[in-house]
């Protein structure tokens, strides 16, 4: 071998692999956004889960003569809603097993006469702890009350030591046994249900994949597409045929997998608590399983159809698809995690099919949230089929045009604002750079000056930098104009208004999530001791008008009007107001909705006024109203009367009314004339 041709050659090909746009995107972009993403959500949801079990108040039940010292020892430190069966009942383990089951209880503590020799008494009293393992609030109810009981015993176990007696007013010493009530199906299905799912949605995924990829991308670079296209059917015809086929490859690989399942699983968890813990997939399971997957074998393959329909080399959609792949680890992550099948995460697509799935194999699962869980998704794979079909429907992306996603979401209109990718690209950017810049920033300075530094190093300065790189116009691209007429009178009622919104999202948000409610005040606690030592009106000035300022310029302006000049203005605010949702998950999972609700509105308030100054009013006036509800003793009183929230209320839906009836809209820059950019009147 000749080292000198060796390296030529290598050179050459690094150089020509270093060119592709794509291979930098997926090799260096991709994991600086997603792994910060998906640390943020495993972290959020990890604490969720926590905050949610630490605010619920275990139910425990107290059979037999539990002696007083010890009830009032476990109600006291767990918080604990406690009821007496009756004053002396048998070991009815059965009994026990199904209020347990059904969520009557999460502990329940049998007391029985005993002895112990090492207090030299007679009389002492045992204690049998009834949980079960696989219920998260039982099984952390058990340890919690287990380790109240052994320091009770300390104390009464020192006290013997020192005074050769007991003091009065103590129980006599207790004697702790646990009995886990759950099955051993039923522990082995909840340790098995964590990772099974990732394994099947990823079968599904790569089994839809690659057949996916070889009927879009594979006949375009073949060139059998054109030749399809010249043939007398429908584009709804091909569509359907390559989707049957994507379908069906994708289901095959699901039963496959999930018949391998069945026969290896026993033999694989065997060991487990010498033989006891066995789990099979019966035919009931094994059919509940198959289709809860079915729908999602629907999705993923309209999914990967319309992916791949866009790419014009099979490398190219390779590229594009691993993004889409790395998506399943949500849904595995939370599979893992103690978060429950419920009336709203069986509506999150593939979400909802990986906590039913951990469900059905720990036999757990409730029928009418499984359907409403497989009912979700049908509905998804139905929205998924539709896209597939327009995209179709769309020639220049089946003949693999340069740029076919304008042919499908919009035409850009103008250049003196950014386009719709950068301004999504920016986005990416500004969450990036916020994630690890807060990092840096943490223990180094102080939560104040902190918040100073990433409101101008991290969104700002970003701004300009992007404007300046960009050559945008920044009157157009951040929207300055002074608002007037019907438009200025719209804005200033939102802004008066703005902070009810706030109020009945955080409502509406702890009616679904209970553990939100905790988890924000642990929020505002940490917040309180972080500012404690600045002022109300630096606070205000912090919190408020810098924010205000610096995520209006971000979001309501290089991100809205660039979203603006590529496609509507509905989903010029739609996503505009999602990325400003995901720019608060650093906070925690429960300011994601809330974030983008109020997102939205700043964006129809410049959307229809043309004024970024009114959003920046309204965000000012609503993040205001937060810190002097929390150092203010009348404004958070205020807050809370109803005749005062609905007045706020009504505020803001006859401004939202009043900008969306009566304000001209901003119109996007257009080719021939690019200084039409807004209307001349409000």
């Amino acid at each position: 071998m000749r080292p000198a041709v060796a390296i030529s050659i290598f050179k050459k090909e690094l150089k020509e692999t270093l060119r592709d746009r794509r291979t930098l995107f997926a090799m260096i972009v991709l994991p600086l956004l997603l792994y910060p993403a998906l640390f943020l959500l495993m972290g959020s949801v990890f604490a969720g889960d926590e905050a949610r079990l630490r605010a619920e108040r275990p139910k425990i039940e107290y059979w037999g003569p539990v002696p007083q010292p010890v009830r009032t020892a476990l109600d006291s430190e767990l918080r604990a809603r406690s009821s007496t069966r009756h004053a002396d009942v048998p070991a009815d383990t059965q009994l026990a097993s199904d209020r347990l089951r059904r969520g009557e209880s999460d502990l329940i503590v049998l007391a029985e006469a005993g002895s112990d020799e090492e207090f030299g008494m007679e009389e002492t009293v045992t204690l049998t702890l009834f949980y079960r393992q696989v219920s998260p609030l039982s099984d952390r109810t058990f340890s919690e009350a287990a380790a109240v009981l052994e320091e009770l015993n300390e104390d009464l176990r020192a006290a013997r030591v020192e005074t050769r007696d007991l003091p009065e007013g103590l129980a006599v010493p207790v004697a702790v046994e646990d009995r886990d009530l759950a099955t051993p199906k039923e522990r082995a299905g909840d340790v098995f249900g964590r990772f099974v799912v990732f394994i099947l949605l990823s079968t599904v995924t790569f089994g839809a994949m690659y057949p996916a990829i070889d009927l879009t991308a594979g006949e375009k670079e073949r060139g059998t597409m054109q030749t399809l296209l010249t043939a007398p059917v429908r584009s709804m015809e091909i569509v359907t045929g390559k989707f049957g086929v994507v379908v069906l490859v994708a289901v095959i690989s699901a039963v496959v997998n999930l018949l391998s399942m069945r026969f290896a699983i026993g033999r694989a968890l065997t060991s487990v608590e010498g033989g006891a813990a066995s789990l099979s997939l019966g035919p009931q399971t094994f059919l509940v399983v198959f289709v809860l997957l079915l729908p999602v074998a629907l999705i993923m393959a309209s999914i990967l159809l319309t992916i791949g329909v866009f790419a014009r080399t099979y490398k190219e959609a390779q590229t594009y698809m691993g993004p889409l792949v790395l998506l399943i680890f949500i849904p595995g992550v939370l599979s893992m995690s103690n978060t429950e099948l419920s009336r709203t995460t069986a509506l999150i697509p593939l979400v909802n099919v990986a906590l039913a799935i951990r469900d059905v194999m720990k036999g757990t699962a409730g029928n009418p949230l499984i359907l409403l869980a497989f009912i979700s998704n049908a509905v998804y794979a139905g929205m998924a089929i539709i896209l597939a079909a327009r995209v179709f429907d769309t020639e220049q992306v089946l003949l693999g045009g340069e740029k076919p996603w304008k042919d499908v979401i919009g035409r850009r209109l103008g250049a003196a604002v950014p386009s719709g990718r950068s301004a999504v690209l920016f986005g990416l950017v500004l969450l990036v750079a916020v994630f690890y810049g807060s990092g840096l920033l943490a223990g180094r300075l102080s939560l104040p000056y902190a918040t100073v530094m990433i409101q101008v190093l991290f969104l700002l300065a970003p701004a300009i930098l992007w404007l300046k790189l960009g050559r945008y116009d920044p009157t157009k691209t951040f929207f300055l104009r002074l608002p007037r007429g019907r438009g200025l009178l719209g804005g200033v009622l939102v802004a008066a208004g703005l902070w009810t919104l706030g109020v009945l999202a955080n409502a509406i948000q702890a009616a679904f999530f209970p553990e939100a409610l905790p988890y924000l005040q642990e929020f505002e606690r940490i917040f309180t001791q972080g500012f404690a030592g600045v002022s109300t009106a630096g606070l205000v000035l912090m919190i408020a008008i810098l924010p205000a300022v610096a995520e209006e310029v971000c979001f309501r302006g290089i991100i809205l009007s660039g979203l603006r000049s590529t496609t509507t203005a509905a989903g010029a605010v739609l996503g505009s107001s999602l990325l400003f949702g995901l720019f608060h998950m650093d906070i925690g999972p429960y300011r994601i909705v809330p974030a983008a609700i109020l997102g939205a509105v700043l964006a129809i308030v410049v959307l229809r006024t043309g004024s970024i100054f009114l959003g920046m009013l309204a965000h000012a006036t609503n993040n205001a109203f937060g810190v002097l509800a929390a150092r203010v003793e009348w404004v958070e009183a205020m807050a809370r009367q109803p005749i005062l929230i609905a007045v706020g209320g009504l505020s803001l839906v006859i401004g939202v009314v009043l900008l969306l009836r009566n304000a001209k809209p901003v119109k996007p820059a257009v080719d021939q004339d690019p200084q039409a950019v807004f209307s001349e009147g409000s």
